[in-house]
Parts: structure tokens; sequence; C-alpha cells
């Protein structure tokens, strides 16, 4: 537990009875956010399981994971005003970059959703985001659909894999010497990915 008290999955967990089960046995509250087809009902475990596809007709059906927590984030902006009104907009370009990569249908809120994230993406100021496209030949103020899915996600897949290729001291196999310096630059800004403000 490490002193956590909550747990919000996004795109995973509509099938996880059994951990939802033990996070309820340990005191831990858990709110799945998924998109995936669920096994059945929701698990019993968790606090909340936000999935469209556990409603018979949802407009939300199709959405891609990172656009079911997007929705929980304008939800808790709406009850709980959690980030300053106005600022939700600014996580439209992560949004975009979720649901390009995540390869859902692109109609409806999806394309909605991607269209407005691409506007936000040309005016973003976040390092790691611009070091991203920088990175993958790409250039943020102009990126289009084919880019977040070929250009950026084809690299944050790259990185994944060489993430899960650290040994126990930090040190790469093989591949930090691939990518050289841009490796290193791109795991120095990762964390400002999750910034939520603009400025």
């Amino acid at each position: 537990k490490d002193g956590a008290d909550l747990v919000i999955s996004v795109d995973c967990g509509v099938t996880a009875h059994e951990q939802a089960e033990l996070a309820k046995k340990i005191g831990l509250d858990l709110i799945i956010t998924d998109h995936h087809e669920p096994s059945g009902k929701a698990p019993r475990g968790a606090l909340a399981t936000i999935n469209p596809k556990l409603q018979k007709k949802s407009a939300f059906t199709n959405l891609a994971g990172v656009g079911v927590a997007f929705y929980l984030v304008l939800g808790l902006q709406k009850k709980y005003g959690l980030i300053k009104k106005g600022m939700e907009k600014w996580l439209l370009d992560m949004v975009a970059l979720g649901t390009v990569c995540d390869v859902v249908p692109m109609t409806g809120l999806n394309r909605l959703l991607t269209k407005y994230g691409l506007i936000v993406m040309a005016k973003t100021n976040r390092a790691g985001l611009k070091a991203l496209a920088e990175v993958a030949g790409a250039e943020v103020s102009s990126i289009n659909e084919t880019d977040l899915g070929f250009k950026l996600g084809s690299l944050l897949l790259d990185l994944i894999v060489e993430e899960l290729l650290f040994d126990a001291q930090g040190a790469i196999a093989g591949a930090k010497a691939a990518r050289g310096d841009l490796f290193v630059r791109l795991a120095c800004v990762r964390g400002s990915f999750v910034d939520v403000g603009h400025a």
C-alpha cells in the first residue's frame, strides 16, 4: 500500500476481478477507467468502474481508454473544481495522442477529441511532447494523425520496450547505444508529459 489510499486505472482493469477484491480487502480504493470488453459485470471490489461497454447503448462506446479517463477528469472538474476552470482543454493534446495510438475507430467523439487535441498540441509548451516530436521527426505546430500514430506512437512504443530492458542498476542493454543522447534527452523530460498547465 505504501501510503496510497486510491488507485485510478487508465485503459485497464475491467476484467481485474481478483485484483479489485484484493484492493478492497487491504483498504485501497480503486477506480477503474477502461474501454475494453468486460468479462461479465464490473469488478465488485472497485469503488467505481467507468467503462462505456458496461452499458448496452452509449455514445461513448468506442472511446479510447484515454478518452474514458478524460471524461472522468471532466466529471471531477465539474463536481469538485480540482483544476482551474478551462484548463482541462490543455489535456486534449495527450488525449489525441492516446486516442490515435489506441487504434480505435476515428469517428464520433474520438474524431472530435483528436481534432481539438491537434489544435492544442500545436500550441503546447510541454517539453516532453516537443522532445518526443523532435526525435520522431515531426513538427508539433503542424502535426497530424499520421504523425501521432506512425512517428510519435512508434517512438513511444520503442521507449517502452527500452524501458523494459533496464537492468536493476538502470543501465540499458543494447538499445541505449542505438538511441544515444536522444533517448537520454527524452528520459530527462518524461515528467513534463503530465503537466496540466499550458503556460
